[in-house]
Parts: structure tokens; sequence; C-alpha cells
């Protein structure tokens, strides 16, 4: 490097040093080495990631699915025995009623008693007569289809749907609680209590689920209260 000196005061004075181009070159290049390189994704490293990335959302939508079928099974099923419950309150009120006879007149509670089938009778007029035609006279029995079906009168109304081949039971038991053969000739004048079971069975209709359910209940007739 060459010094440029100057005389002030009788003293020499240093001002300054001009570096030279060999001197600038040579710090280029070292500052070059010493910098850091800038790093990024190879292809390799990025498919590994998109790889990783679509398991993790894999098992997250396999975890909602099944979260949210779980929660349509138990709606389902509430729905189910909901509306079985609603059948079976019915039933057993119209068997509470059966035989009801104000003016003592030996009107039978049961008019027909099988397991599959049972038809009731009630003066609810109090005169002295059955209305085949009203609900005096109520039915209950399955359906082709699988229909819970209420008689009232001439009037057939589905009343639960979805029944199982044998989801519609009824057994009969005496005022001592034993079992009584409907079959039985004069077994319709011994039954005080009638027991209902009633099965749906499990079915998809293409909109949501329709639970399996069971439900089980009884009364006792009217006309056969202690």
């Amino acid at each position: 490097m060459v010094a440029a000196e100057r005389q002030l005061g009788g003293q020499a004075l240093t001002t300054g040093a001009v570096p030279t181009t060999g001197a600038v070159s040579h710090r280029v290049a070292r500052c070059r080495r010493r910098a850091v390189p800038l790093s990024g994704l190879t292809l390799v490293e990025l498919l590994i990631g998109l790889a990783m990335t679509s398991i993790m959302l894999g098992a997250l939508t396999s975890l909602v699915t099944v979260t949210l079928g779980t929660w349509r099974r138990s709606i389902a099923a509430a729905e189910a025995a909901d509306e079985a419950l609603a059948a079976l309150d019915q039933i057993t009120r119209d068997i509470r009623v059966a035989g009801y006879d104000p003016r003592q007149q030996g009107l039978p509670g049961l008019v027909k008693a099988t397991t599959r089938r049972i038809a009731m009778a009630a003066d609810l007029d109090a005169d002295g007569r059955v209305d085949s035609r009203s609900k005096e006279l109520i039915a209950y029995r399955r359906s082709r289809r699988g229909d819970l079906v209420r008689v009232v009168g001439r009037q057939a109304m589905p009343l639960l749907s979805g029944l199982a081949v044998d989801g519609l039971e009824f057994t009969y038991r005496d005022d001592q609680a034993r079992r009584v053969d409907p079959r039985r000739h004069g077994a319709q004048n011994k039954i005080s209590l009638v027991g209902v079971t009633l099965a749906t069975r499990a079915a998809l209709d293409g909109s949501q689920d329709r639970a399996a359910t069971r439900v089980t209940g009884g009364a006792r007739i009217l006309s056969r209260q202690p």
C-alpha cells in the first residue's frame, strides 16, 4: 500500500491508506468463502413430507368417520327404543280398558287371544253391547310388510314399522300369574294378565340407520281386576 503524507505544522500526518485492486479482490474472495449457502428441500424430502401428511389426514378422517358412525347408531337406537316404547304403551293402555262392562252384561275382555294376535272389547259408551265398527273393538297384529297394525273397528293403522318376523308376541297368565295356553278351550276366561314383547329389526333405509330394539311390558285386563 502507498501512504499519502501531508506536512502540517512541520510534522508528517498520515491521513489513510488507499487499498490496491489486488487487496480488494482478495477480501471479496475471502468473504465468499465464509458465506453460508442457502439450503432447500430436495424432491425426496418433499415426497416424504407429502406421504406423512397423507397418513395423518387419513388417520384423522378415519377417527371422524368412526365417531360420526357411533353417534348415528346411538341416535338411531334411542329413536327406535322411543318408537317401540310408545307402541307398547298404547297396547298396554288398550289392555287395561279391555272388558269394561258398566252394565254388567258379561262382555268378554278378550275376543281373540293368540301368541301373535289379540283382539279386545269394551263397552265404552255403556249401551250394553260392543260396536265392532268403533273403538270398542281393538285388535293388534303384524302385517306382511312387518308393521305393527292397530285395528280400531274396521280401520287398520300402522303403529310401528320394522318388526322382526317374530317381533310381536303375546303371553297370558291367570290371576295367580300362572302361564295360560290360549289355544285351550275356555282359556280366555282364565286370562288376567297379558304380556307383550315387541322386537324391531336393524335396517338401513338410505337416509338413516334403524337400530334393532326389543321391549317388553304387560298389563292386567280391566274385567279381571281384583
